[in-house]
């Protein structure tokens, strides 16, 4: 089936909005390579003049920070946590009311933590600036450590399977390291 000029116009338009996205994301997460070349892409980088980014450092061994409320208890993702090789001790816990006050800005540019997971939060929280959420904030901004939001239900949940799903894709994807 052939589509209009017009339907295809609106598709492309579409898809640069979800695309520069998805490419943002796996620059962020040093993935861009791997991304551009399963969309045979790779040869876009290619006569780039690439300025160095600033070094962000953030250690694959830091602590995992977990903000939101929880769909179970601490002690169940401490538990996935040790089953995939990852000490609970490197887990922080923020609920939903501490995540409203917790300055976030107290963490760019360090190294202390791996990532951080996002569960539901308010929209609103310390430093986010120009942004219209905290989440959005310290995705966009430059010094923080890989943030990934944690979906189920078509929302922001974090539950027992889609952390153990997220934690053993950040273990593959060499984000983080057990330890």
């Amino acid at each position: 089936m052939s589509y209009s000029v017009e339907v295809m116009e609106e598709l492309v338009d579409k898809a640069k909005d979800r695309l520069a996205e998805r490419l943002t994301l796996a620059n962020r997460e040093e993935r861009l390579l791997v991304v551009l070349t399963s969309l045979e892409m790779q040869d876009l980088l290619s006569g780039l003049t690439i300025e160095p980014e600033p070094e962000v450092m953030y250690s694959k061994t830091g602590k995992i920070l977990i903000v939101g409320d929880l769909a179970i208890g601490e002690d169940k993702l401490k538990g996935v946590a040790k089953t995939l090789g990852v000490k609970a001790d490197r887990l922080v816990f923020k609920s939903f009311s501490e995540a409203k006050n917790f300055n976030f800005q107290q963490i760019q540019y360090q190294n202390k933590y791996a990532v951080i997971l996002f569960g539901p939060v308010g929209h609103s929280g310390r430093g986010m600036e120009k942004h219209s959420s905290i989440i959005t904030h310290l995705e966009q901004e430059d010094g923080y450590p890989p943030v990934r939001r944690m979906n189920a239900n078509g929302g922001l949940k974090i539950t027992k399977s889609n952390f153990r799903t997220e934690l053993k894709e950040l273990l593959d994807c060499n984000i983080i390291q057990a330890a």
